[in-house]
């Protein structure tokens, strides 16, 4: 699943995130980006990779979920 997350002045990050095939109970999280004004707007660059086992993806959420401003 490849969702936008923020557009903020032409720059597009995108979150991705799927099983790991090769591993069972694995999860892949790739975040990427777009810029409307460079030279290929279709030019995609990761920021961020990693694989999380569940327990890690399970603290990971937890993280978020409690994270506040």
């Amino acid at each position: 699943m490849k969702k936008l997350i923020s557009n903020t002045g032409g720059l597009h990050t995108y979150l991705e995130i799927k099983p790991v095939e090769a591993v069972k109970g694995m999860t892949y999280l790739r975040v990427t980006t777009t810029f409307d004004g460079s030279k290929d707007p279709a030019d995609e660059r990761v920021k961020f990779d990693i694989c999380l086992d569940p327990t890690d993806l399970a603290n990971l959420k937890a993280v978020l979920n409690d994270f506040s401003l």
